[in-house]
């Protein structure tokens, strides 16, 4: 059966021993497909480590029906495969998720009961020495084999630790520790986070268009109103003792029919007017009606006269004069 590294054995397995599989507990694995993930920032134990042994951010994605968890480690530097003499480096991180029934952080600090074991831990171990990681599920120990299928990378500062196996399907993991260590010093930087499935994202708010403008319709021009008007009439001469006829010309010169009307002839003293006042019939646009004035000059009749014209009709009016002149 195949080992661990020697570099990876008794010193990686001692140093998880120390913060990751604390849980005792176990849940039943659960049959809905999620994905679950934690990530922070914060450092629990923080030792005098060097920047490149130093956790700054850490983050895990976990697949429960793919069985695939992916750890994105962000260290104060990057990590150096060699130490300061050339030799592979000691240093040691090691990534692991476990199932609590308690608070995550506190349960990292609990003491770990020897005598028990959890089926259900995993860890990925990489030492900065090493190209490659391992990964085992349970306790480590001596005897512990790893199982391929573990992955590392490097990029900057950021280390990512990789794991797939059926074996980690529908696990019930829910924290998370990182830990990298430095043993020549016996210095360590731990994190620990809960691993949960993300709330669902929120909707998009449902843009509903606001209605199209209805224009005010438009009013229809109120029709033109009627409009009455008198023809200017010629002057006329007459003699006393005369008399004659004159025409008066009504024009309805609006676009509406008027109401009935009448005419009404004004004259001076010495002019007598025949009849004074007269009907006029309803008119159409346009339309006209003639009315028949008969005029006669007495003794007392000045040399010239205004006749004075007065046409209406409901809501119309309309006036005219013609002038009346003394003959020999």
């Amino acid at each position: 059966m195949k080992r661990l590294h020697p570099r990876l054995t008794y010193r990686s397995a001692t140093i998880l021993l120390t913060f990751a599989l604390a849980a005792l507990l176990v849940f039943a694995a659960t049959a809905t497909a999620e994905t679950r993930t934690g990530e922070t920032s914060s450092v629990l134990v923080e030792g005098r480590n060097s920047p490149e042994a130093t956790l700054v951010d850490g983050a895990v994605s976990y697949e429960t029906t793919g069985g695939k968890v992916a750890f994105d480690i962000t260290t104060g530097a990057e990590p150096q495969a060699e130490d300061v003499y050339g030799e592979p480096s000691g240093v040691t991180m090691i990534a692991g998720l476990f199932t609590t029934s308690g608070e995550c952080r506190s349960s990292l600090g609990t003491v770990l009961d020897y005598g028990h074991s959890n089926s259900q831990a995993l860890a990925i171990v990489s030492n900065y020495g090493e190209r490659v990681a391992v990964a085992q599920l349970g306790i480590p120990s001596e005897s512990s084999a790893p199982l391929e299928g573990a992955a590392k990378t490097v990029a900057g500062t950021k280390t990512t630790l990789s794991f797939a196996s059926d074996s980690l399907v529908e696990m019930s993991f829910n924290c998370a520790v990182i830990e990298v260590a430095e043993p020549a010093t016996e210095n360590k930087t731990i994190m620990g986070f809960p691993v949960k499935t993300p709330p669902p994202p929120e909707p998009e708010p449902i843009s509903v268009p606001a209605p199209a403008a209805v224009p005010a319709p438009v009013p229809a021009p109120a029709p033109a109103p009627a409009s009455l008007s008198i023809a200017k009439a010629k002057p006329l001469k007459l003699k006393v003792g005369k008399s004659k006829t004159v025409k008066i010309k009504v024009t309805n010169t609006g676009a509406a029919a008027t109401g009935p009307g009448s005419l009404r002839v004004k004259a001076p003293a010495g002019v007598l007017v025949k009849p004074e006042k007269q009907k006029i019939p309803i008119l159409a646009p346009g339309a006209s009606w003639t009315l028949p004035v008969r005029l006669q000059l007495t003794a007392t009749a000045k040399p010239k006269s205004t006749i004075s014209l007065t046409g209406t009709a409901p809501g119309l009016s309309a006036t005219g004069s013609f002038v009346v002149k003394l003959g020999e």
